[in-house]
């Protein structure tokens, strides 16, 4: 129970980046030049949400976000709250073209969802960014170039994917 407890976010359920470091270290990158990747999904402007209707809508909206996250997340793939507004998810295999389509689903899909707290409805977008990843060794280096373009998508705009 502990540790299992110690693998999970408290507020989302999914897993902490603790329990992701643990669970990436258990899976086995695909073999035979299949891609993999990672991608982080920050929430637009969340700091605004909190000021606005408090820190139980923020709580709200992560929950929300979260749940829609790991409902688009296949089998084999790992979802996880990364820390504060952000989600990360690794992408077991798929084409560099179908992981862009993946992303670009997430993130309709949180912009058309009807978040209700309250009596208010809040609109919610978020931007990500994403890399490909041939071997865990690349990890960190592919982790990088999401970070970086997720935040090239936060200065262009927000509310879009990008490819590191």
């Amino acid at each position: 129970m502990l540790e299992n407890i110690s693998r999970k976010d408290p507020l989302t359920g999914l897993l902490n980046r603790r329990g992701f470091h643990l669970v990436l270290s258990e899976s086995m990158f695909p073999v035979n030049g299949t891609c993999s990747a990672v991608a982080i999904i920050d929430l637009d402007d969340f700091k605004k949400i909190n000021d606005t209707y408090g820190h139980a809508c923020g709580d709200h909206v992560l929950k929300e976000v979260s749940r829609l996250v790991a409902d688009r997340t296949r089998q084999g793939d790992i979802a996880c709250r990364w820390g504060g507004e952000e989600f990360l998810v690794f992408y077991s295999s798929a084409d560099e073209a179908s992981l862009s389509e993946i992303a670009n689903r997430i993130r309709q899909t949180v912009a058309d969802h009807m978040y209700l707290f309250e009596g208010h409805y809040l609109t919610v977008t978020v931007t990500i960014g994403f890399s490909p990843c041939r071997n865990i060794s690349d990890f960190a280096a592919c982790l990088n170039r999401a970070d970086d373009a997720l935040y090239y998508g936060k200065k262009k705009g927000k509310n879009q994917v990008v490819q590191g």
